[in-house]
């Protein structure tokens, strides 16, 4: 298990939070070009992500920031949050 710095909860992959509940990303983990791509896209560590839709079985709706965008479940599960 995976914990979150300093609080003592688990941090969970973003392909497996719920909707409708914000998250802070912990950490983004995979291969280099992933991650890179990840950053420009806004999910940083730190950073404040939910979850608003999920898109069949593939597809995960996300706000980041002021910015909504669609992400791949295989790439969201190299996002860590908490």
């Amino acid at each position: 298990m995976i914990m979150a710095k300093g609080t003592g909860m688990p941090a969970m992959r973003l392909s497996r939070a719920g909707a409708g509940f914000p998250r802070r990303i912990e950490r983004i983990t995979g291969p280099e070009a992933q991650v890179k791509r990840l950053t420009e896209l806004g999910l940083v560590s730190g950073a404040e992500v939910s979850v608003l839709a999920r898109g069949g079985t593939d597809t995960i709706v996300l706000k980041v920031g002021g910015s909504r965008l669609a992400l791949a479940s295989g790439m969201a599960d190299n996002v860590w949050v908490k």
